[in-house]
């Protein structure tokens, strides 16, 4: 009888065991998969191509110049149209060579309490040349500038969004990020100024554009679309 209950009690444990394997087995399989098709933002993080590298470098030699011919700003809308970098993406000027997911804007993040948030990249539209941060719940939705300004002619404050939620919204690091960006632009702008370039014509705006991307890193438009540039960077 003891015999009987043994053997059964070591096959319930081979069944078990088998079971926890399976399991783990099955697991291991969904995480993998579930990671290469949504992979982290260090894994999203790619290098450019040596062309891409190369095409930036031929920007940053463009714009530096004092004065930039007719044919040099033929080859930098050439070279810009090459570029292959859209609003989805950006690369730090400090290293060119490592091309990022742009992230955070447009990204919806929860504060708790109901509350959400979302930081937007600059827009022509409205006159939204800064990056800005949406915190919303219900029908209350506050709007306001990275740098503390009014952004869709408001603060975070004026639309009633408690201290404690703008503390959350301005700690994330899209927040942070959007910060450092704004930064840089007006890093661009001031070397925008200084070629004393008229962004009503379509080889000025050409030029401040290449500023703009060898400065920041960050493509608000695509680089073809001379117009949408035009009115931004008059705002800026």
């Amino acid at each position: 009888m003891f015999k009987k209950y043994v053997k059964q009690k070591s096959s319930i444990e081979k069944l078990s065991s088998k079971r926890k394997l399976k399991q783990f087995l099955i697991g291991f399989i969904v995480v993998f998969f579930l990671g290469a098709m949504y992979p982290s933002q260090s894994r999203a993080e790619t290098l450019m191509t040596d062309e891409q590298s190369a095409i930036i470098d031929n920007i940053k030699d463009i714009v530096k110049q004092k004065k930039i011919s007719h044919e040099e700003v033929a080859k930098l809308e050439s070279e810009l149209s090459k570029l292959g970098i859209d609003s989805a993406t950006y690369f730090t000027p400090e290293n060119p060579s490592e091309l990022k997911q742009a992230r955070g804007y447009s990204q919806t993040h929860d504060l708790g309490q109901g509350w959400k948030a979302r930081v937007d990249k600059p827009t022509a539209g409205a006159k939204q040349q800064k990056p800005h941060v949406h915190v919303y719940k219900g029908k209350v939705e506050g709007v306001e500038n990275v740098d503390g300004t009014k952004s869709h002619g408001q603060t975070l404050k004026e639309a009633g969004v408690p201290k404690s939620i703008q503390k959350k919204a301005k700690a994330l690091k899209d927040y942070k990020k959007a910060q450092e960006d704004l930064k840089e632009m007006e890093k661009a702008k001031d070397k925008i100024e200084a070629k004393k370039l008229n962004l009503k014509k379509t080889a000025d705006i050409i030029i401040a554009i290449g500023i703009f991307v060898a400065v920041v890193g960050l493509v608000i438009f695509a680089t073809s679309s001379i117009a949408a540039w035009g009115a931004f960077l008059l705002l800026i």
